[in-house]
Order: C-alpha cells, then structure tokens, then sequence
C-alpha cells in the first residue's frame, strides 16, 4: 500500500513537470527536457512492476488496477519518446486514476485479511475457553470430594494430601494457560480484562488451597471462573452465528453489501462481555454486602473483594466510554462502587 501511494505521489510530481516543460519553446531543450523524464517514467514504471508481481503472488485484487497503470506509465513513456507531451499527461491521469483504485482495492484486502485474523483469533480462543472450562469444573468436582472426605475424618491424610497438591497444580495450570489466553486477546481489551478476573477468581482458590482450604469460599473462587468462561463462550458463540447469518450471499460473495455490518456483529458481541461481567461484579457486591450485615463493618477480606470489584468497574468504564466515543457518544460518569447498568432490551436473552 506504501509503494502504490509512494507511486502516486511520484506520478503526480512527473505529471507537474511534464506540463512545465511543455511550454519550452526551444526545440531542442525540449526534447532534451522530455527524454529526460521520459527516463524518470520508466524508472517509476519499473518499481511499480515490481510491486504488481508482489500483489500477483498474494493474488491481490488490486493487481488489476496495477497492471492498467504499469501499462499507462509505459504508454507515456513512448509519447515522451515522441515529444507529445500533451498526450503523455493524458497517460498520467490514468494512471493516477488506476493507482488511487489499486490503493482502495489493497485497502479493502487488507481488512478482509485482519477480519479472517481476527475470526480465526476468536475461534481459538473458544476452542481454548471450552478446554478449560472442562477442565476448571473437574477442578471444582475435585474440590468438593476433597472437602466431604475431609469432614467424615476430619483430617488431612497422606493420600488426600496427594490429591490436593495434584490439584493445585491443575489449578495453577488453568491459571497459566487463561494468562497466556489473556495476552493473545490483548487487542479486544474487554475480553482480556474478562480473562483477567478468572485470573483472579483462580489465584484465590489456590491461596485457600494452599492453606488446605476446600470449603465453600474455594468452591465459589473457582465457580466465578467458570461464569466468566461461560459468558465468555456465550458471547463468542452468538457472535459467530451473527457472522454466519451475514455471510455474502450467492456464488464468489456476489449479492454481499460491504459495511459496518462485521464491525457491529464484533461490537454486539463485546456488549454481551460487558453484560456478563456487569452481573458478575453486581452479584459479588450484593455477597460481600450480605456477609458483613447491615450493621457490622467490612472485614480487610471484604474490602480488598470491594476495592477490587471498583477497580474492575472503573475499568469496565473506560472500556465503554472507548467505544461509544467510537460512535460520537460519551458515555455517562459512573460510581465505581456501583455496577455500571446497561440500557435495557440491547443484551435481553432471546
């Protein structure tokens, strides 16, 4: 794309001196004038000979509109040789005409290749959510057994030792691979803050883990992991029966409307994070509310779980004044310690 818009812009300059040059009344410098940029012609032809084999090889659409101008470049060459000058600049509109389309078409290729990155992107994403969702509840079904064999003996024995420490280090796998997930998905910035709670939610069963610890406030660390996966997948899922529903239609995608309407699949999608986790950071809030009573006062677990959800909440925030400034909307000012609502009817379940 650089070298089509570098081509232009060198056209165009050529284009301004072949006019200068025109009006050269002596013969001689004239024609002397012209061969020379009959000479820069065919320089600038040949560069962009070369980027139309690159494009030919990735079978560019912009190929086409290339090939044209190479071949206008090369015919204003040969009215350089023949001293029509007049005829030449002819040449270089069309060329330029021919160039500015390659660009558009090259335009429009690369996007089509981002999107197939992106869909491919989100593909493996949910192939890797369902993985460890599997595997998360069987971490839970784990820790539950743990637990009802602890209380008929009320001990820790060597074997139950065993098990536990297998199953820390199943949950400290989970927690490593959902980070690494979390980086791949950087650039969607409301699935990776999604991804970086269960992070969270993970760390903290393994601290009560560690601690031999299997009871509920474990189990409900590593149940708010499988919410996130499960909205996660939910999201993703809908999102590409959306995609699907939108294919082109008709042979070669003949019959297909380009437009917004990918873009607005994507962002329908990320809505339905934000959704999820905005009940997610709601119910959290009304259980740490519940524990301590009206009355009693926070515990230091109780409000580092607050600053936490604030923080989350703050970021969630951000995320949304992001993409509704995308749009030439502000979003509203939040309280951070109050989950951000989301306007009614948009994410309604079917």
């Amino acid at each position: 794309r650089q070298d089509l818009a570098a081509a232009r812009s060198l056209q165009e300059t050529l284009q301004k001196k072949v006019e200068a040059v025109s009006l050269i009344d002596d013969p001689t410098e004239r024609y002397s004038q012209l061969e020379q940029l009959r000479r820069e012609q065919q320089n600038l032809r040949e560069g962009l000979e070369e980027a139309l084999r690159r494009l030919q090889r990735l079978q560019s659409s912009a190929s086409k509109s290339t090939s044209r101008a190479a071949e206008q470049m090369s015919n204003a060459e040969s009215d350089l040789a023949d001293g029509d000058p007049e005829e030449a600049q002819e040449r270089m509109n069309e060329t330029l005409d021919d160039l500015e389309q390659a660009a558009r078409e090259l335009a429009a290729d690369q996007k089509s290749v981002a999107e197939q990155l992106a869909r491919e992107q989100m593909e493996k994403l949910a192939d890797q959510l369902k993985s460890l969702l599997a595997r998360q509840q069987a971490a839970i079904d784990e820790t539950v057994r743990l637990q009802f064999e602890f209380e008929g003996t009320g001990k820790w024995s060597r074997a139950r030792l065993k098990s536990l420490r297998n199953l820390i280090e199943l949950q400290q796998n989970l927690l490593n691979e959902t980070k690494d997930a979390t980086e791949n998905v950087g650039s969607i910035e409301i699935i990776a803050l999604s991804l970086r709670g269960a992070v969270r939610y993970m760390q903290r069963s393994i601290d009560f883990l560690d601690k031999r610890e299997a009871g509920e406030a474990t189990v409900a660390a590593q149940q708010l992991v499988v919410q996130r996966f499960e909205g996660l997948l939910k999201a993703l899922s809908e999102d590409d029966e959306a995609r699907q529903e939108n294919q082109p239609s008709g042979e070669n995608g003949e019959g297909h409307q380009s437009g917004p309407g990918g873009d607005i699949v994507t962002l329908i999608a990320q809505l339905k994070v934000i959704r999820s986790l905005q009940l997610d950071l709601a119910e959290r809030y009304r259980e740490v509310r519940d524990r301590a009573g009206s009355d009693a006062e926070l515990t230091e677990t109780g409000q580092a779980e607050l600053r936490a959800i604030s923080e989350e909440q703050a970021l969630i925030a951000d995320i949304v004044r992001e993409m509704t400034s995308a749009f030439g909307d502000s979003a509203p000012e939040t309280n951070s310690e109050e989950p951000l609502a989301v306007p009614g009817g948009l994410l309604d379940e079917d």
